[in-house]
């Protein structure tokens, strides 16, 4: 998945109570990002030319597989370990 956020709406957005150390946008946008990492996702985040859009930051996501592999192997190796 691709996305360029936009619209950082303080009010309606969750910025991780960072918002006193980064300017608001950075802060929902590191919120965004740590959560895709959380459900699974490997990250990537990148930039675009700023002539294009102020809006620049662009994040990119895709499920981790790997991480999948590790999960069935330790449950296979241990089962004990919870699967």
């Amino acid at each position: 998945m691709a996305v360029l956020p936009c619209c950082h709406d303080l009010a309606t957005r969750d910025s991780g109570e960072l918002a006193g150390w980064v300017a608001g946008g950075l802060a929902i946008d590191l919120v965004r990002a740590l959560r895709l990492k959380q459900q699974g996702y490997r990250i990537w985040t990148q930039t675009i030319p700023p002539e294009i859009t102020p809006m620049n930051r662009l994040l990119l996501g895709e499920p981790d597989h790997t991480k999948d592999t590790k999960d069935r192997k330790d449950t296979k190796e241990n089962p004990c370990s919870g699967g």
